[in-house]
């Protein structure tokens, strides 16, 4: 009887010690951290313009490609996010089935998306 309890504890300790793990945020959320990600203070100008300009912009410029919106402005920018917001959150953070963007590129970092979609929320104000 004592060696069945004593194989008890001895195997509910191993349980119990390989359920425990140590996880930091870079392991919980990928090697970017968000630490430093100000999504508090977004303007459209210090923000979202220059994304726009450095990951957009070259397909949805004044002439864009066929089929896509032009981005070059605010007032272009806002009125394709009246009518496709979801659309446009989830190619940029590469959920739902909308086409990732940028196209033939890397997922944006974090933050810029974070960034993005608090804008957005924010009901894309021209700050």
């Amino acid at each position: 009887m004592t060696e069945l309890l004593l194989r008890f504890i001895i195997l509910a300790g191993l349980l119990f010690l390989s359920a425990c793990v140590y996880q930091n945020e870079d392991d919980l959320y990928g090697k970017e951290s968000l630490k430093g990600c100000d999504t508090l203070e977004v303007s459209y100008a210090s923000d979202i313009r220059p994304l726009i300009d450095i990951h957009c912009i070259e397909c949805h410029g004044t002439y864009p490609e066929l089929g896509a919106a032009s981005f070059t402005n605010h007032i272009q920018l806002s009125q394709y996010l009246d009518l496709n917001k979801k659309k446009f959150i989830e190619s940029i953070s590469h959920t739902g089935y909308s086409k990732l963007m940028p196209d033939n590129a890397d997922k944006l970092p974090e933050c810029e998306i974070r960034k993005m979609i608090h804008w957005i929320d924010a009901g894309y104000p021209n700050n």
